[in-house]
């Protein structure tokens, strides 16, 4: 059960830096004027996925 944790630990914070890492190419392909929407998918995408894995942890 603690690796189970562990786990679910490292996906919140790999899906966090990701999502953060997406904000800011986001921000930057927003400020070149260019369509952000790889940007927004990765950033939508991880952003969910450590929102699952954080409330996932926080019932085991």
């Amino acid at each position: 059960m603690r690796t189970f944790q562990m786990i679910l630990l490292a996906i919140f914070v790999i899906g966090v830096l990701a999502a953060f890492i997406g904000l800011l190419s986001w921000l930057m392909l927003m400020l070149r004027h260019q369509p952000p929407d790889r940007a927004r998918r990765l950033t939508l995408m991880s952003g969910a996925v450590a929102l699952i894995a954080l409330i996932l942890n926080a019932f085991t």
